[in-house]
């Protein structure tokens, strides 16, 4: 047996010296992987499609030897290339450290094989590959997003809901009027009503970089960039070398999360921006005045985002109570040991438990709640939005109030452990993302058990399985536990296994990754003719104007056009047909758009989710009769104006070009 194990440590192990070729190839392929949804479309038609190079194409990139881009095939290449090294490398730090006197002897005391050493040169030559590969990987992973983003939008993707109407509540902030909105509720309201975000004014400057109601993907991929250097600020301050610098930017740059996050392109990756640069303040700086600024600036983002940092903040006031407190075994000082460093070890150094550290942990949870349950409520009365639900409404399926929900929780113990397994494969491929780092952060599991508990049991699906930009609560908490995670497996006495084991975490990243079929997306088809289409009619809208869109055309118009859905401009119609006094919502609407001068449908090839294609050639008709005419139809497509549009009052301004 004694022979066997040697066996395994000897002749499976992989000898140290080539992991810097195995770190920049897998550099290579993780940027190749954001280029390959550009790439396969144009070699998936090669000239000659019974080639061997075609054939190991379809085999490899290929959905059933189509021409779709099935990422989960390389993703799966990438899971196997790490995990062979990643289990060679183990083999090789064993062997290692079995040739030492002592398991537990520093690391940077212990001698290396001189077969295994390389010269400062070459050491100097690796940082530059390095380095240079990192650029490669995050200049692929920026094209990728500016394509996807064009492709969306020249594919009639970025539809009303999301993208469209948020970009339009951002353009009416520059226009004076505030955060009105007449796309997320029935009336013409401030969005304020819809979620309380007024951070969403940080979004305004972009708007006056682009004429293009893109200017909404450029400022996400910004924050997003924020996002990346807040990090690398982190991870800067955790003293590690080179080499698993480069792995743990690796980790995130390769995050479905992180991914999911961005090309949502919602304004809840502020949130994600100013919790970690709370969290950073807190742990790293000595200012309180930083702490308390991002705190509230994170509250500010969303009308929920208190509750959430109000229990990250319980999380750490239990934590220092719990190591002050509780009797600790022998095993548990060495653990504790990790997390009593000085603030100066930076990020990866946990907290000093000390007094003043608790006291800043309690004045932030109290200010958290109080903003949460009388700040934020008493400043949208004082701005008079009232909200359209309030937080506890996502637990409807409990109660109907607070208190109603904790008690119908309490009362239906086993209804709420089924709910909480059923999100148990949710918590493995979240485990899986981080390489399971977060294990070995257990000061953050308060807050992230809480948070799974908060989703799982919520009504809504989308909340139940962190959908899309639903992550938003707990990717802060994520990447600040990975990093606590890193630091528990860099203690001295294991700090040569770091390298093995930040390769197999990015095994079970690329494995988590391999389970879904747009990560990253693939680029949409796109329908060139109905693009030139929409493209000419939106040529053929005066700027200055008001149009009511349908669902998918909005994205075209430029920035100085206003924008509204077609329901809220039929109701309004249909309410001066009846001749009767509008009641408060029309008068809402009409105060803030008293002319439409434009409607903009496609009954042919538009796409309508929230009104049928048919009920708005029903609505067409009204219209007809109510003072409009077609000004254009082509194809299916219709541009309608209003016929006082011109006479009644005078233009704002000319076609555009």
């Amino acid at each position: 047996m004694k022979f066997f194990t040697k066996s395994i440590w000897y002749y499976f192990a992989i000898p140290s010296r080539i992991i810097p070729i195995v770190l920049l190839l897998l550099g290579f392929f993780v940027g190749i992987l954001f280029l390959l949804p550009s790439i396969i479309p144009s070699l998936s038609h090669s000239p000659t499609p019974g080639s061997f190079y075609d054939s190991i194409l379809h085999g490899l990139f290929l959905q059933n030897s189509s021409t779709n881009f099935d990422p989960r095939k390389f993703q799966r290449i990438l899971f196997w290339y790490c995990l062979i090294f990643g289990i060679g490398f183990t083999l090789s730090s064993i062997r290692y450290a079995k040739s030492s006197p002592s398991l537990f002897e520093p690391a940077d005391s212990k001698k290396l094989n001189r077969s295994e050493e390389y010269s400062a040169k070459n050491k100097k030559l690796v940082n530059v590959f390095l380095i240079l590969s990192v650029i490669f990987i995050s200049m692929s992973y920026l094209f990728h997003y500016v394509q996807i983003s064009y492709a969306f939008r020249n594919s009639f993707f970025l539809g009303e809901r999301d993208f469209t109407s948020m970009a339009e509540v951002i353009l009416n902030i520059g226009r004076g009027l505030g955060f009105y909105t007449g796309f997320h509720n029935e009336q013409a309201t401030s969005y304020l009503a819809h979620h309380f975000a007024p951070l969403l004014v940080i979004f305004l400057p972009f708007s006056y970089l682009s004429s293009s109601r893109l200017f909404l993907a450029w400022a996400q991929i910004f924050y997003f960039c924020l996002i990346l250097i807040v990090i690398w600020n982190m991870v800067r301050t955790c003293a590690l070398k080179i080499q698993e610098t480069y792995l743990i930017l690796l980790l995130f740059l390769s995050n479905i999360y992180l991914y999911r996050m961005l090309t949502s392109y919602h304004f809840e990756i502020l949130f994600v921006l100013f919790f970690l640069l709370s969290i950073h303040s807190l742990e790293n700086d000595k200012s309180l005045a930083k702490v308390f600024f991002w705190t509230i600036c994170t509250c500010f983002v969303k009308e929920d985002a208190a509750i959430y940092l109000s229990i990250y903040f319980l999380g750490n006031i239990l934590w220092i109570l719990g190591n002050n407190f509780f009797p600790i075994s022998a095993l548990r000082v060495r653990i504790k040991s990790i997390f009593t460093t000085k603030l100066s070890s930076g990020i990866t150094g946990a907290l000093e438990f000390k007094q003043s550290f608790l006291h800043i942990n309690v004045i932030l949870f109290f200010l958290s709640v109080f903003l949460f349950l009388i700040g934020i409520p008493s400043l949208r009365k004082f701005l008079q939005v009232s909200p359209e639900e309030n937080w506890w409404q996502i637990w409807s399926n409990w109660g109907d109030s607070g208190l109603g929900i904790l008690k119908g929780i309490i009362s239906d113990l086993p209804r709420v452990l089924k709910e909480i397994s059923l999100g148990s494969k949710t918590v493995v491929e979240i485990a899986l993302s981080t390489g399971f780092l977060v294990i070995f952060a257990p000061r953050y599991w308060f807050y992230l058990l809480c948070l799974f508990g908060i989703h799982f049991l919520s009504s809504r699906l989308w909340h139940n399985s962190f959908y899309n930009y639903y992550i938003y609560p707990i990717l802060p908490v994520l990447i600040v536990s990975m990093l606590r995670g890193l630091d528990f497996l860099k203690l001295k006495s294991n700090r040569h296994f770091l390298i093995p084991i930040l390769i197999l975490a990015l095994a079970f990243n690329f494995y988590r990754n391999s389970w879904d079929t747009n990560f990253p997306f693939a680029l949409p088809k796109v329908d060139h003719s109905r693009l030139e289409l929409a493209e000419s009619f939106a040529r053929k809208i005066p700027s200055q104007s008001s149009v009511a869109v349908q669902f998918d055309l909005g994205v075209f118009l430029s920035n100085e056009v206003a924008i509204f859905p077609l329901e809220a401009i039929n109701k309004l119609i249909l309410s001066k047909q009846e001749s009767g006094p509008l009641d408060k919502k029309e008068t809402t609407l009409s105060k803030k758009s008293p002319n439409i001068d434009y409607i903009w449908i496609d009954t042919n090839r538009g796409f309508s989710p929230y009104v049928s294609l048919s009920q708005i050639e029903g609505w067409e008709r009204n219209w007809l009769s109510s003072g409009y005419q077609v000004l254009i139809e082509k194809e299916g497509m219709k541009l309608l104006r209003k016929l006082d549009s011109i006479h009644s009052r005078p233009q704002h301004g000319t076609p555009q070009p």
